[in-house]
């Protein structure tokens, strides 16, 4: 029967050897390069929208209650 434990960022670390090396790699290329502002702000702007749904329990594709 499979785990409800969610898996964390240390689990991951520790399964996967390299994980941080290559993850600071690919985070270093991206904060240098040309784009890096507009990624930035790709990335804030789905943050905000799973805040969203999180805060109103949405899911993709679901629809709000009405109050």
């Amino acid at each position: 029967m499979p785990s409800s434990r969610k898996t964390t960022a240390k689990d991951i670390r520790r399964f996967a050897p390299g994980f941080a090396e290559e993850a600071r790699r690919q985070s270093s290329a991206i904060a240098a390069s040309a784009d890096a502002e507009d990624d930035q702000a790709f990335i804030d702007s789905v943050s905000e929208i799973e805040e969203m749904w999180s805060r109103h329990k949405l899911t993709p594709g679901s629809r709000p209650q009405s109050e």
